[in-house]
């Protein structure tokens, strides 16, 4: 009865509980308790076969050589907040428990990279949000890698797409994003045994959801409610984890299915696909080894299906030239290249001859060697030999039977290979095996650098744009704006859109060797971005052409900042260059004279033979300058270390929409200060022109309104030429009304009214229905210390001089550069752009002050 009583506080568990797990993983436990309600007994292990689980390893601390760890977390079954029985029926893994594991990694100075083995159908939502969280936060610490090996679903993914990077294995499985609940109704059960029952509670909801009677609308409305905001939750933690939006997760990221590897490598759901195998090789970790004490023990061999004898099979696993699980013909092959190398002409059955040939009398020299060849194939030029060569073949990311082949095509090369060749060849062979893998490729060139650059910048736009990704962009190359497609797999490198990881490619790109990058903290990698010189971190200067590490960090974000900047400022919502003139860049910062060229008088008639009258044109000048406008500012090396790439994209975007509304600010200065022309009177005069004055400029209180209107289109129309003795009219006509927002309802309902808005009589018609181009900006209005009465007239500059803008030739967009600040650990920014902007002519321009 006892046990009876815990299988019904599970299923009470299991049926009132919102899941995130793999909806065929719930359905197999859910059969198993209701086959427990019936009477049926299973074993334990009965019970894991049916669904699935078998006994799991525990958590592993993999010696990295002297002094570092690895430590390996297993996120394995079924996930929950607290574990007991259903912990020992799935082999489920307690999400408080977890935490543990990886604060005590994380905290571990010894434990230089933490990896999360997962294979997991997902679980219970309750502790998940905590637990990805944590991981979240722990971005930047130290490498956190998530791999699916070979289940990432659900909850599970939920988790591992919180750390820095998230891989699969060729067969991995993952998705299963969402959330899912089940309610389980017996009433018909209870009635079959003779079963009534009465439920009593003290409060309206108390017992919604009860399985002895139908779920009612109204508690279904509430549990689809919860399963939703959990789904919504899920996807968001998702879509920032993964720097896209939530609604790239819900449309590409299964909808709700598994997806394969491959598949979610194109979603984008991870960054790569390796086994775990390969990712422990990345960090130096011997081929097989995983176990639950701090320093490496041989991994227990399993030979049952391999006739080759134990101890050349041992040797060729700890040399990295064939997996634990090889089969007899891929160890086969192994041994033979292996020999063949060592130039080993006896028999391979004598055992004793081949271990002499191979070099191997201890387990453990044997991968020290190793790991010290494979440490020196990246100095540059150097010619490698045949342990230098198998040591970097068995660093790549490729199955056995490929790097069999890749060791038989190096090591029957005729003449010695340097470093680039042997690496230049392999990452070739990985590319055509795993596209886009997204692993690190080290090539070298400026060509191949230039192509990282490039994916690397669209990585990280793709990133801050989301799915709101431009046409087209700025091209700081050009300094044009050009059409724009992301690179190929840019929405994907999750390895080059984090900002840390972007560092940790950098150097190796530049040349670094890996082995000396795993050995940097991300707080070191993200110092010597900013300029900490490499040699305080151990690591020596090379001579190749590409390594200037933090210069090609910089100028990667650089070149993101630049695109980001110039989007928001020519997307910023001003209005002067609607209707004021933008003149011919200037060359320089001398005066530039604006010579106003006068009409010319009217034609004479001109009697029979007699000769034409020459006449003369009167000119007007007005004189104006460039002035630079920018600011400085910097971003410190903690923005590299906690992946705030807004730290880098937002500044500059709100220094974009600052250079532009400064520009707009300058602008209509020109229509509040109203100061004096060349001629010595001010822009916006009262009097006649015969007085002199500008005649444009009227009081009282008056809105627009068709009389006023009428009023001010006069004045403007019969202006006369500079000539003014010649009695001439330039017929003008205004193209735009701009005022400020106070009078932006009385300007739109004035010109698109069909009736004039001041008359009692419906019939009267509004001559000046859509005749005039609004425009309506705040830098206008009394906020701004301009006026909300106020409101002006401008002719088309194409007809008549008004206002003009300039800016510096070459400088039509604001200038970003960038340079390590040596006074503290950051890079420093300025913005500047020079700009002018003058009235030139009055007669296109009318002023009514509206008060």
């Amino acid at each position: 009865m006892k046990r009876r009583k815990r299988y019904r506080s599970i299923a009470a568990a299991v049926y009132g509980t919102v899941w995130a797990i793999n909806p065929d993983k719930l359905a197999q436990i859910c059969q198993l308790l209701e086959e427990r309600g019936r009477g049926v007994r299973l074993s334990k292990e009965e019970i894991r076969q049916r669904i699935g689980v078998a006994a799991r390893p525990a958590n592993a601390t993999i010696q990295q050589g002297q002094g570092n760890k690895i430590a390996v977390l297993n996120l394995f079954g079924v996930v929950a907040q607290r574990m007991s029985l259903m912990e020992q029926i799935s082999g489920g893994t307690s999400t408080e428990q977890f935490a543990k594991a990886f604060d005590a990694a994380l905290n571990d100075a010894d434990v230089k990279a933490i990896v999360i083995n997962v294979d997991s159908p997902g679980g219970s939502v309750h502790g998940v949000e905590e637990l990805a969280q944590k991981i979240f936060e722990a971005r930047g610490r130290k490498p956190v890698k998530a791999i699916a090996n070979a289940q990432m679903d659900s909850a599970a993914y939920w988790i591992g797409s919180a750390a820095d990077e998230v891989l699969s294995t060729p067969s991995g499985v993952l998705g299963s994003v969402g959330a899912v609940a089940i309610h389980t109704e017996q009433s018909k059960l209870d009635d079959k045994a003779g079963l009534k029952r009465t439920i009593l509670t003290s409060a309206r909801y108390k017992a919604e959801g009860n399985p002895y009677e139908p779920l009612s609308e109204t508690a279904k409305e509430y549990f689809e409610g919860r399963v939703r905001q959990f789904g919504q939750k899920f996807v968001e933690t998702v879509a920032r984890n993964r720097g896209v939006t939530a609604a790239r997760v819900e449309a590409d990221y299964g909808q709700g299915r598994e997806l394969t590897a491959r598949d979610a490598l194109a979603a984008g759901m991870i960054d790569r696909i390796a086994t775990l195998e390969q990712l422990l090789s990345e960090f130096g970790v011997a081929s097989g080894a995983n176990t639950t004490t701090a320093a490496a023990q041989p991994p227990a061999f399993s030979l049952e299906n391999v006739s080759m004898n134990k101890r050349i099979f041992e040797a060729l696993v700890r040399m990295g030239l064939c997996s634990i699980d090889a089969a007899q013909d891929v160890a086969t092959a192994a041994l033979a290249v292996a020999l063949k190398v060592k130039g080993f002409a006896g028999k391979h059955d004598d055992v004793e001859a081949v271990l002499a040939a191979l070099g191997v009398q201890d387990a453990s020299p044997v991968q020290a060697a190793a790991t010290a060849a494979a440490a020196r194939i990246s100095i540059a030029g150097e010619q490698m030999t045949a342990e230098d060569i198998l040591a970097a073949v068995r660093l790549a990311p490729l199955p056995d039977d490929r790097k069999l082949a890749l060791q038989g095509e190096l090591m029957g090369a005729r003449r010695e290979l340097n470093v680039g060749e042997v690496l230049g060849r392999i990452n070739k062979a990985a590319a055509e095996f795993n596209k886009p893998l997204g692993a690190t490729s080290i090539e070298q060139g400026a060509a191949a650098v230039d192509k990282f650059q490039v994916e690397a910048r669209d990585a990280l736009l793709c990133r801050e744009f989301g799915a709101n990704l431009p046409e087209q962009i700025y091209d700081v190359h050009s300094q044009d704006v050009v059409d724009w497609k992301p690179a190929a797999g840019a929405r994907r490198a999750g390895h080059m859109a984090s900002l840390p990881q972007l560092a940790r490619q950098c150097m190796i790109i530049a040349g670094i060797p890996q082995q000396a990058v795993d050995r940097l903290q991300p707080s070191d990698i993200a110092r010597i971005m900013v300029g900490a010189p490499l040699r305080q971190f151990g690591i020596a200067a090379s001579v190749g052409p590409a390594f200037n590490v933090s210069g090609m960090f910089s100028n990667i974000l650089l070149d993101a900042q630049n695109i980001t900047l110039r989007r928001s400022y020519m997307e910023a919502k001003t209005t002067f260059q609607v209707w004021m003139r933008q003149a011919e860049s200037i060359i320089d910062f001398k005066p530039v004279n604006r010579v106003i060229l006068g009409e010319l008088g009217d034609p004479k008639a001109v009697p029979e033979d007699g000769e034409f009258e020459e006449t003369t044109a009167t000119d007007g000048k007005e004189s104006y300058k460039l002035t630079v406008w920018g600011q400085v500012f910097s971003i410190t090396w903690q923005a590299i270390v906690n992946d705030r790439l807004q730290a880098f994209t937002r500044i500059p975007t709100m220094e974009g929409q600052a250079m532009k509304r400064k520009q707009n600010k300058l602008a209509y200065g020109v229509l509040l200060d109203n100061a004096n022309l060349s001629d010595g009177i001010a822009l916006f005069d009262a009097n006649s022109i015969a007085t002199p004055g500008h005649n444009n400029l009227a009081t009282g209180a008056a809105t627009p309104t068709v009389a006023t209107l009428n009023t001010q289109y006069k004045k403007m129309s019969e202006m006369p030429g500079l000539n003014t003795g010649s009695n001439t009219v330039l017929n003008l006509q205004p193209r735009y009304i701009v005022t400020c927002p106070a009078l932006r309802g009385t300007v739109y309902q004035l010109l698109n009214s069909t009736a004039d808005p001041a008359s009692t009589n419906a019939g009267v018609a509004n001559i000046w229905e859509n005749a005039l181009q609004p425009v309506i900006d705040a830098q206008l209005g009394a906020a701004a210390g301009g006026s909300d009465t106020a409101w002006y007239l401008a002719a088309d500059f194409n007809d008549v001089d008004t206002i003009e803008f300039a800016y510096l030739q070459g400088l039509e967009s604001p200038a970003l550069e960038q340079e390590v600040a040596f006074d503290r650990l950051a890079l420093r920014y300025r913005i500047y752009q020079a700009f002018a902007v003058k009235a030139i002519d009055f007669r296109g321009l009318q002023k009514h002050a509206g008060a």
